[in-house]
């Protein structure tokens, strides 16, 4: 996203991404790999 809207480099990624923007990306990340909170407490524990 941020090579799209700004192809040279900037001093702050602020001004082309908002930290909404990163922290929705994040979670989207997160559900899609089963490690959004809800996946993480609903899922049995790891521990062996």
């Amino acid at each position: 996203i941020v090579a799209e809207r700004a192809p040279e480099p900037v001093g702050n990624i602020h001004s082309i991404i908002t930290q909404k923007e990163i922290d929705d990306i994040g979670a989207k990340y997160k559900k899609i790999t089963g490690y959004d909170r809800e996946t993480l407490n609903n899922r049995d524990s790891l521990v062996i």
